[in-house]
């Protein structure tokens, strides 16, 4: 991981995986430059998604979201680059657009006084140089959800400061 600019004081990281080393190639970044005209990828798939978020009553919520947003992310990435089903994924993963937190939605059982619950997105941008590209046929908005959601399943988020859980709820796109 790289360091890459800074997001609302976080610290933000970077994965960038080399054609010429792994059987795919990705990155995963934090930053507002998917406006890049002269860019080799496509249109975003973004998947819209929803999950809660608990905290240890030390921290605003709306705190926690950008770190815990990159924590996903990271969780993502590292499901890409492990997985058989994907490795032909060329492009790059962005934690954009952003997460908010939501206050219309009930998070448990909704007697919930440290919860809350957060839109979130991601967008996949695929790779679409004919030099080098691999067949991301495989990846559309629906596997794009299900990957976020297998990547938090079981996932322990208390390494953010302030968080103690965090689990993903639906997608947009189910």
């Amino acid at each position: 991981p790289q360091s890459h600019g800074d997001f609302n004081g976080e610290k933000q990281t970077s994965l960038f995986v080399g054609i010429a080393i792994q059987p795919f190639s990705y990155s995963a970044i934090h930053d507002n430059d998917d406006d890049d005209e002269n860019s080799v990828y496509g249109e975003a798939l973004v998947t819209k998604f929803t999950y809660t978020v608990d905290t240890d009553g030390r921290v605003d919520p709306e705190e926690v979201i950008a770190p815990l947003e990159n924590a996903i992310l990271d969780d993502v990435s590292d499901y890409v680059e492990g997985s058989d089903d994907f490795r032909s994924f060329t492009g790059k993963i962005t934690a954009r657009p952003e997460d908010y937190a939501v206050a219309d939605e009930w998070c448990g059982d909704g007697n919930a006084v440290r919860c809350s619950v957060v839109k979130g997105g991601m967008s996949f941008y695929i790779y679409e140089n004919g030099q080098g590209a691999r067949d991301n046929t495989n990846i559309d908005v629906c596997k794009a959800g299900n990957i976020i959601k297998t990547s938090m399943e079981g996932k322990d988020y208390s390494d953010v400061d302030g968080v103690t859980n965090a689990q993903y709820r639906n997608s947009d796109d189910d």
